[in-house]
């Protein structure tokens, strides 16, 4: 997948790009903020920001570039909810590289699996700041097993709990899931 963004929609090396990805059958995204563009035109899938003219001449960066951010930013996040990078609203692949990232992944877990702060960094630790993994070892499960529940849906957490809920007897809340519970098939 290319995607291309240009205020104009005119841009050459741009548009020439976008060209040159789709005849090599990538899926194309063209963003510009001008109608009827050679962007848009190339693009499979144009997105047009229609922001008018700049207030300052020739300075993109103000309503054209602020737009395009956006769409890129709601594109980026769309992919990432896809992907099952996403838990009710937290970001569950990032990596805890310092200590604001840590506080934040045991505050996620702790929230997620219901349990204290303490249990939740310990898990971490042993999940080696794998925030998914960690879950489900404060839900019970030990490293193996919950790397292999995660690799049976794609590690996509919200599909663990969603199997978990088709059960017989879904539990009332993800506290109360435990090493049994997680036995899941493909």
């Amino acid at each position: 997948m290319v995607i291309a963004v240009s205020a104009s929609g005119t841009t050459p090396f741009t548009v020439a790009a976008l060209q040159q990805a789709g005849s090599s059958g990538a899926v194309t995204i063209g963003v510009a903020n001008n109608p009827g563009t050679a962007l848009l035109k190339t693009a499979k899938f144009p997105i047009l920001v229609e922001t008018g003219r700049e207030l300052i001449a020739g300075s993109t960066r103000m309503k054209a570039g602020t737009a395009q951010k956006v769409v890129l930013n709601l594109i980026s996040s769309g992919i990432m909810l896809r992907l099952g990078r996403v838990y009710r609203g937290m970001m569950v692949n990032m990596l805890p590289t310092n200590a604001k990232l840590k506080r934040r992944a045991e505050a996620m877990v702790s929230q997620i699996a219901d349990c204290d702060p303490a249990q939740a960094a310990r898990a971490l630790e042993e999940a080696e700041g794998e925030i998914k993994v960690a879950v489900l070892l404060t839900l019970g499960a030990d490293t193996a097993e919950a790397e292999t529940i995660l690799r049976q849906y794609d590690g996509n957490l919200r599909r663990v709990f969603a199997e978990l809920a088709k059960q017989k007897n879904p539990p009332a809340k993800t506290a109360s899931v435990r090493k049994r519970d997680l036995a899941v098939e493909p």
